[in-house]
């Protein structure tokens, strides 16, 4: 019981920011951040069934099931603003019975959590050099120089999948 108190308490702590030059480390211990708060908010929406997200998250989660496009359209972009400093209320949304609030809240999961290597392609587009004065083979792809612009190996930061946030929306 003391358990479940203490997860729900953490759960009401606040935002935490997991995306942006704010958060130091790599796009691997920003991957194991989300999955620890996915799998926090998952034990607190199975330990309190009836919890929902707080305003605006609430009415914006509902917004996107709408059946007007433009009106989802609109509610999709006001939830990528309110939820670039607390991405754990998209999370309930990707839990949504609607299939298009699942899939709008995973793909805004993505955008927030983008690869700064890649920029989301999932590909190595940055040419890292061990001496920076002499050409040779990239730390990342292992691909010379000259080769690098066609380069399609997998981000090494990201591991190719261009997000912080690997899982798809019906997961």
């Amino acid at each position: 019981m003391s358990i479940v108190l203490l997860v729900a308490l953490i759960s009401q702590l606040g935002p935490i920011p997991l995306t942006g030059p704010a958060v130091p480390g790599t796009q691997a211990e920003r991957r194991i951040d989300l999955e620890f708060t996915d799998a926090v908010e998952s034990f607190v929406r199975i330990a309190r069934p009836r919890a929902e997200p707080p305003e605006p998250y609430r009415s914006l989660l509902a917004d996107l099931s709408l059946s007007c496009y433009r009106c989802r359209d609109d509610a999709s972009r006001k939830l990528l603003r309110a939820a670039r400093g607390d991405l754990r209320w998209l999370m309930w949304g990707r839990h949504n019975r609607d299939p298009e609030v699942r899939l709008r809240s995973n793909n805004l999961l993505r955008d927030l959590t983008r690869c700064d290597q890649c920029g989301g392609t999932g590909v190595c587009l940055i040419y890292h050099s061990d001496d920076p004065g002499r050409d040779g083979p990239c730390r990342n792809c292992g691909h010379w120089g000259w080769e690098h612009p066609e380069c399609r190996a997998a981000c090494f930061a990201c591991g190719g999948f261009g997000s912080g946030w690997s899982k798809g929306a019906f997961d």
